[in-house]
């Protein structure tokens, strides 16, 4: 017998399979949604919450309180010239530490320096190449500053002002015991030598009032708080500049118009102080790069030639210096480096002193004492760099700079 289907029914079962699956679809899918959308929007936002937490200190203080204070443009080697006519810091010397040889940056240009003396990384990483107007690093690097802040640390950092108005506050603020992290930059010395050279009147009384400065923070901080006196590079004497693009116009590597200005290159100089750094329109021409090295080979080979050496792409990825260019010119003693790209090769130099050289030679070396609470005194090491200068720091307030280049100074800590 043959039984015929009943339609109700089967239309009965197909509502109820399409209702069950329709169903099984809807959970899956808000399974799915579960996994894949809110699951990650907690995690990440745990992170956020978490990344509050990560600077908190770890390794118990080596001090309470620190000072950091920054002088632009004075070297180590004027600092052993006029030591006994500066008593505030040849008396930080004596009971604190230093290295003998400190390195700065390449070229020693002092906005590049201080991004490195403040994030403890160097140019390449912080993408300060130069003394640009904005002297902030770059690429989210967090300086000692916002470490300290996100430590939850009290940090004062006088603005530019009149100097004595930033040795009142700092004095102020060395005197506040609620303050953590004290950073002082001096500029007037830089202005000083510029115009009136290392043994001018004016720059000598200029460092001496940054001393007296540097004893009044001192005296106010008490020996509650550590001090460490830092310069970005010395300065070197200059007499004459040298105008590399003008070589590179003769062998016919750029085209200037009647008032000297550069209408069109293959490869161009940019003066860096006591470097230039050499450009060409395509890095990867390698037989370019031959080309422009050659122009200044028999320079560097005369007995009197204003150029010191070449700094070559892989010279200057050891330095970590700007990527950019592909060498570096490094000025010979005396001279110093000029945009300029008509008339004579040669001239006078409209400034007394500059930076920029190589961080080898001992005349850019720069001033690196630290003093106080947590620190050895008589502490001596043979070398160290800018680099070291903020893990150091960090390492005595109990923080962590895990991405900085340089090291923490365990040498000259009390631990």
């Amino acid at each position: 017998m043959i039984v015929k289907p009943d339609r109700t029914n089967i239309e009965q079962i197909s509502n109820k399979y399409r209702i069950s699956v329709i169903s099984v679809f809807f959970r899956v899918f808000c399974l799915f949604c579960v996994l894949f959308c809110i699951l990650p929007a907690l995690c990440i936002y745990a992170h956020s919450q978490n990344r509050e937490k990560i600077a908190v200190p770890k390794q118990p203080p080596l001090t309470t309180r620190a000072a950091l204070v920054i002088i632009e443009g004075f070297g180590a080697e004027q600092l052993r010239r006029m030591g006994n006519d500066l008593p505030n810091l040849k008396t930080l010397a004596a009971r604190g530490s230093s290295p003998s040889i400190t390195e700065s940056v390449y070229p020693s240009l002092h906005a590049s320096a201080r991004a490195t003396i403040l994030t403890g990384m160097l140019p390449v990483d912080h993408g300060v190449f130069g003394d640009e107007p904005d002297a902030s690093p770059k690429n989210n690097i967090e300086t000692i500053i916002d470490l300290a802040v996100r430590s939850g640390l009290s940090v004062v950092a006088p603005a530019a002002q009149p100097e004595d108005e930033i040795i009142r506050k700092a004095a102020g603020a060395a005197a506040n015991k609620e303050i953590d992290l004290l950073i002082v930059e001096f500029d007037s010395y830089a202005t000083a030598v510029m115009k009136h050279g290392t043994g001018g009147r004016e720059t000598i009384a200029a460092i001496r009032r940054i001393d007296e400065a540097i004893g009044k923070i001192v005296e106010a901080g008490g020996n509650e708080m550590t001090v460490a006196v830092v310069s970005d590079a010395g300065r070197l004497r200059t007499e004459r500049e040298f105008r590399p693009n003008v070589i590179l116009e003769r062998n016919g590597f750029l085209a200037t118009d009647k008032q000297g200005n550069i209408t069109s290159w293959r490869a161009r100089a940019e003066a860096r102080g006591g470097a230039a750094a050499i450009f060409v329109q395509d890095a990867a021409d390698e037989e370019l790069i031959a080309e422009v090295e050659t122009a200044f080979k028999d320079l560097i080979e005369g007995s009197e030639s204003p150029v010191w050496g070449v700094v070559t792409r892989r010279e200057a990825a050891r330095l970590g210096c700007d990527p950019r260019p592909v060498l570096y010119l490094d000025a010979a003693p005396l001279y110093v480096m000029s945009d300029r790209a008509s008339g004579s090769s040669t001239g006078r130099a409209s400034v007394k002193v500059s930076s920029g050289y190589l961080p080898s030679r001992s005349e850019t070396r720069p001033v690196f004492i630290v003093a106080g609470s947590g620190i050895k005194t008589n502490g001596r090491i043979e070398y160290a760099r800018l680099t070291d200068v903020a893990p150091t720091l960090a390492r005595l307030l109990g923080l962590e700079m895990k991405a900085a280049r340089g090291r923490v100074l365990s040498e000259f800590l009390q631990q």
